[in-house]
């Protein structure tokens, strides 16, 4: 608003956009400019649960940790190949450690298991399964 010759005016003025370089997230057309929608990034999630194991289970929950989140990735056909291209990461551990826990057991025993505790993620190329556990493992099931 200005004062032109004692009269109030409104003035259309333009506003300058945001920068959008750094956006990790999802551009949005909001207007004449662009919104950075940010998503869900790879990163440790914990999930506090009661561990159970033949019956066995902890008193109290446990802080289990795991990887979640979004991650890059894309799907473009090359000229070049003559074929899809792909590139693709998925969230997983980087960091992890034993964490030993007690099993209170309904004939009043205890066991000890171990569980791995999820320290740092991060999006990792090409996925793959993780290798299987050794025979002489034993799981510990959430409930």
């Amino acid at each position: 608003c200005e004062v032109r010759n004692g009269l109030h005016m409104l003035i259309a003025r333009a506003t300058p956009c945001a920068n959008m370089s750094s956006c990790q997230g999802i551009l949005r057309k909001t207007g004449c400019c662009f919104s950075c929608e940010e998503v869900d990034k790879c990163q440790v999630h914990v999930n506090r649960t009661v561990l159970t194991h033949q019956g066995c289970a902890t008193q109290a929950p446990v802080n289990v940790t795991f990887c979640g989140g979004s991650c890059p990735g894309l799907s473009k056909y090359s000229a070049e190949a003559q074929a899809m291209e792909r590139q693709c990461t998925c969230c997983r551990e980087t960091e992890a450690h034993e964490e030993v826990v007690t099993l209170r057991c309904p004939d009043g025993t205890a066991v000890r298991r171990t569980y791995t505790h999820v320290d740092k993620c991060t999006c990792a190329p090409a996925c793959v399964h993780s290798p299987e556990a050794p025979e002489d493992s034993t799981p510990i099931l959430l409930t």
